[in-house]
This record gives structure tokens, C-alpha cells and sequence, in this order.
């Protein structure tokens, strides 16, 4: 959490509501039962302390609250504030999606989907994502239009899928938003368009999405969708390899290898390459045939300066993070 925002969490304001809540808590109330557990759970008004806010969302969803239940299934799954325990987070997932809380619902069909905490039952997971996405759910209605897409517990079907890609992507979900851009690439349950694949890749790519910035930039190198423009591509394979997307820093080795939308850099291209080397064999092949040309002073170079890029991803990698838990936490006090 930022200096700024831990600040603003703990004003005078904030503190003696916090207080009132946790008074009203203590009468009983599951409602501020719960808003008190986020409040130890982000450090808002009081000291953070995940622990606290475990027993909070107990006395909450002891009492029933889908909210907190959903909120301890959470704890459960992720081992925070309490020992991890997965089986124990399905139970209250399914004590949650039972009540309708579409969030619960979403996570039980993930917990099925992936076979963490149960069973892996696809069937299931699509079930549970239905009835989440019925709801307006962009997370499971992007979930859903991956059943489809996949065929995983519902028989396979772009038309279906791309239906409700566009729901989530509708609503602002990146993940839709970049395979809904893939489906108008490829023409998956869609007409082929250009066009439209670079609308929705922009859309998700606008918003930080990795896999969009890289699609948007390969969009621009090829003149697919819009204007060549190869300049415009490496601003796009750097916005994605900052993140630490692997094509996207091997495409930089290539246009660095090239000259394509910057100058020529053999220690640049060697340091994209030895990044992304780790998953993508072009990568390595990339290596290979640079270090056939490289003195060893340059391939010296070209690993320290792989280091230094690693090390600035690291620091904007935590940044990230920092605002996504921002966004849940703004996310799960609306649906306090």
C-alpha cells in the first residue's frame, strides 16, 4: 500500500467509523461483522491484521452472511489469516453460491474447473459459472465463454463462447476483451475483422493486459487491423515485456536483432532473448545464433543487462500487484 493511500485509511474519519462498526459488530450485526473483517483485512482504520479479520468473517458467516462466507472461503483457499485449507474453502464457497452470492458462485466453479478442494468436475464448474454470469459477472462470464471455448463441461461452441466473451468484455473485463480481440483474429465464432480484433485488443491492452499489449503490438508489426507501423509495435512488446509476458520480450529481441521500430542493439536484442530464453525455444535459438556473433565482452553485457531489465520488471510487477489488491478491495467493500 502506497504512503498516500495508507494515509487516507487511517484518517480520524475513517478510524471512528471503523470504531462504530466494530461496536455494532459486537452487538451482533453480520453486516458490520463483515465490513469490520475487511477493515483488518486491508488495514483500514485499524492495523491490518489478517488473523482478526478471519474471526470477524466467522462471526459473520456464522450468522449466515453470504458476504463473509465468501469472504473466510477466500482466507481458506489462500492460507491467509488462517492455516490453507482448500476443502475447507469449497465448503464455504457452496455455503456462499447457495445463498446466490454470484462471487461464491464464480469461485466454486473455479475450485471445480481446476480440481482444488474437490473433485475436478467440469460439468459443475460451468454449472456454477452459469448461474454466476446470469447474474452479470464478468469473471464468470468470461469463465463461462472459456467452457465453450474449450468444450470443458458443455459441449463446444464458438458461437456460445464469443456470446459471452462479449457480455464480460462489455463490462470493462480484460481477459474477454483480449479473446474476444483472438476470436476476430482467428474468426472463432466470429467473422475474421481486423478491425475489430485491434478494437478489442486496444481495450485490454489500454488497461495493462500483457497478452493484449503483445497481440496489439504483433497487430502493428504486420499492418493487420491498422497501419504498419513498427515503432508503434516496440512500444507494445515493451509495455507487455515489463510485465514479464515471454513473446513479447522475444519479440523485442527480434525487432532489437533487426532494426524493426528501433536501431539495431545486439546487447538489447541478446538481453530480451536470454529473458524470455527461460519457456520459448525460439528465444534460445535467438541466443544461439547471436552468440556466434558476439565477443564475449558483449555477451557479458548483454547478460548484465538482461539482470537490470529483470530487476525493473520485479519492482513494476509489485506495483501492479499493489493496485490490483487496491481493486479488491474496492471490490469486495461494495459488495459489503
Amino acid at each position: 500500500m502506497s504512503a498516500l493511500t495508507s494515509q487516507a485509511s487511517m484518517t480520524p474519519e475513517v478510524v471512528n467509523a471503523f470504531i462504530k462498526l466494530k461496536t455494532e459488530g459486537d452487538k451482533g450485526n453480520p453486516v458490520a461483522q463483515t465490513v469490520v473483517g475487511l477493515g483488518y483485512y486491508f488495514g483500514v482504520g485499524t492495523v491490518k491484521d489478517e488473523a482478526q479479520a478471519v474471526l470477524w468473517y466467522q462471526k459473520s458467516a456464522a450468522q449466515g452472511n453470504s458476504l463473509a462466507q465468501y469472504l473466510l472461503g477466500n482466507c481458506c483457499a489462500n492460507g491467509v489469516g488462517a492455516a490453507k485449507d482448500e476443502v475447507q474453502a469449497v465448503l464455504w464457497y457452496q455455503k456462499s453460491a447457495a445463498q446466490g452470492n454470484s462471487l461464491a458462485q464464480d469461485a466454486l466453479g473455479i475450485s471445480y474447473f481446476n480440481g482444488k478442494g474437490t473433485v475436478k468436475d467440469s460439468v459443475q464448474a460451468a454449472f456454477w459459472f452459469r448461474k454466476a454470469a446470469e447474474q452479470g459477472d464478468d469473471d464468470a462470464q468470461y469463465n463461462l465463454g472459456v467452457c465453450y471455448y474449450e468444450g470443458e463441461g458443455v459441449k463446444k461452441d464458438s458461437f456460445h463462447a464469443v456470446l459471452w466473451f462479449r457480455k464480460s468484455a462489455d463490462q470493462g473485463y480484460a481477459n474477454a476483451q483480449c479473446i474476444l480481440g483472438r476470436c476476430y483474429d482467428e474468426g472463432v465464432g466470429v467473422k475474421k475483422d481486423s478491425f475489430h480484433a485491434v478494437l478489442w485488443f486496444r481495450k485490454a491492452a489500454e488497461q495493462g493486459h500483457a497478452n493484449a499489449q503483445c497481440n496489439l503490438g504483433v497487430c502493428y508489426a504486420k499492418g493487420e487491423g491498422v497501419n504498419k507501423d513498427e515503432i508503434e509495435a516496440v512500444s507494445w512488446y515493451l509495455k507487455a515485456a515489463e510485465q514479464g509476458y515471454d513473446l513479447a520480450q522475444y519479440n523485442l529481441g527480434v525487432c532489437y536483432a533487426k532494426g524493426e521500430g528501433v536501431a539495431k542493439d545486439k546487447i538489447e536484442s541478446y538481453a530480451y532473448f536470454h529473458l524470455a530464453a527461460i519457456t520459448l525455444e525460439g528465444a534460445r535459438n535467438g541466443l544461439a545464433i547471436l552468440e556466434k556473433k558476439m565477443s564475449l565482452k558483449d555477451v557479458l553485457a548483454g547478460s548484465q543487462r538482461s539482470q537490470q531489465i529483470e530487476k525493473e520488471i520485479g519492482k513494476k510487477l509489485e506495483t501492479l500487484k499493489e493496485l490490483q489488491r487496491a481493486a479488491e478491495r474496492e471490490k469486495q467493500i461494495k459488495g459489503a
